[in-house]
């Protein structure tokens, strides 16, 4: 897999992540599924300024800090990190939290017509 163009008209290159991601849905949808759901996920970011680390002390030993500040430095977005509220992980929980009441932010929509 190369490059390719995102919408602002540069040339992306996908995160090694990105890449397994697009190998797995090549094989699971097919290559033209499979490009479709990584422009849908390359406009999700279109439009992000920032990346934040959401800091909890379940997930310190997984080192998260430097893949957050290499993807960040790779977009160029800013790097930001906040302590974690276990509460409020618990809340959302709780109140039945669903993909669908994430999806309001702009520019990006989640396919329906994929299996």
């Amino acid at each position: 897999m190369g490059q390719w163009v995102n919408s602002r008209g540069g040339a992306s290159l996908p995160a090694p992540a990105s890449i397994a991601a697009y190998d797995h849905w090549i094989q699971k949808y097919g290559e033209e599924r499979a490009r479709y759901l990584l422009e849908v996920m390359e406009r999700c970011t279109n439009n992000y300024t920032h990346g934040v680390l959401i800091d909890f002390d379940f997930t310190q030993r997984l080192n998260l800090r430097e893949q957050v500040q290499r993807i960040c430095a790779q977009r160029g977005w800013e790097f930001e990190e906040v302590a974690g509220d276990i509460g409020l992980l618990q809340l959302n929980v709780a109140a039945g939290f669903t993909p669908a009441m994430g999806r309001s932010h702009k520019g990006c929509g989640y396919p329906s017509n994929l299996p």
